[in-house]
This record gives C-alpha cells, sequence and structure tokens, in this order.
C-alpha cells in the first residue's frame, strides 16, 4: 500500500510540474537598430539595439530603424524560447556579423503576456543573447503557474 501511495504522488507531483510548461503563444517582436550609447539609448551604427516583446504592438509601418515581426514564444524550464518567421533585417548584424543583443538589467513582462504564457508574472534576466536561426532563448524567473481552465493560480481555483 505504502509503495502505491508513493507510486501516486510521484505521478501526481509529475503532472503538476509537467503542467506548469505553457504551450507556445503568438507574440510581436520589435527590434530597434543601432548601438546603444552610454545612456542607454539606440544610437547610430549597426546591431540590435533593443527587442520588445508584446502581445500586440504598434506596427513600425515608417519607422526606418525597426522592424516588427509576428512569432511564437514558450516558456519551458527556465526559458522564454522566441521564434521568428523570418530573419531579421541584416542592420541587425554586428560587427562580427552576429545578431546578439544585451539585457542589462532584470525586465519585468507585460503581466497580460505572462498570464498567456501561463505564470503570474515574468521577469527576464540581466545577460548577452543571440539570436541564432530566427529563435533566441532568454533566461527567466516565472511566478506562479496558472490553471487553464479558472486562470488563477495553480491550487487558488474558484468554484
Amino acid at each position: 500500500m505504502k509503495k502505491l501511495s508513493i507510486a501516486f504522488m510521484v505521478f501526481v507531483l509529475a503532472f503538476a510540474v509537467s503542467s506548469f510548461n505553457a504551450d507556445a503563444i503568438g507574440i510581436t517582436i520589435k527590434v530597434e537598430f543601432g548601438k546603444r550609447n552610454a545612456e542607454g539609448n539606440c544610437g547610430p551604427g549597426k546591431g540590435i539595439c533593443s527587442v520588445t516583446l508584446g502581445a500586440s504592438l504598434r506596427s513600425a509601418t515608417g519607422e526606418t530603424d525597426a522592424q516588427v515581426l509576428k512569432g511564437e514564444a514558450e516558456l519551458k524550464d527556465g526559458q522564454l524560447t522566441v521564434k521568428l518567421p523570418e530573419r531579421i533585417d541584416e542592420r541587425g548584424m554586428d560587427e562580427k556579423g552576429n545578431y546578439t543583443f544585451k539585457i542589462d538589467k532584470i525586465t519585468t513582462v507585460d503581466q497580460a503576456l505572462a498570464k498567456e504564457l501561463g505564470v503570474t508574472s515574468l521577469t527576464i534576466l540581466p545577460g548577452q543573447y543571440k539570436i541564432e536561426n530566427n529563435t533566441f532563448v532568454l533566461r527567466v524567473k516565472s511566478g506562479s503557474p496558472r490553471d487553464a481552465a479558472s486562470g488563477l493560480p495553480t491550487g487558488k481555483r474558484s468554484h
């Protein structure tokens, strides 16, 4: 009986942990081109100055220093994987021929986007990130997983 209850607990725990990862969702990615200056603003030059993620962003129509793409994001194992449908404009390539960008400080993701990804909150950790094969992976910390049926944090389903 004890073995059966331990096996059941392991099954329940494995199911709960696997449900913490959300399916891929559609997002909008805005890439601004240029070099980041000492003040942290985008200036002239080659490379990626900033990347903005959102459920929906305004189009970059008329902006010559930005590109807006629709993509997919998936939260899994402490990483947010963002897949782009097409290649980023070559203006985003740095002097070494890479598509890289830096996040200087912990950045909080919009709560609506975090909710779509299945968590109560999401922060992107500082670091140097690289876009390869139209994909980049961000290191993140997330809040409590959300229950898919109620939208509430896990364990807080309303009746």
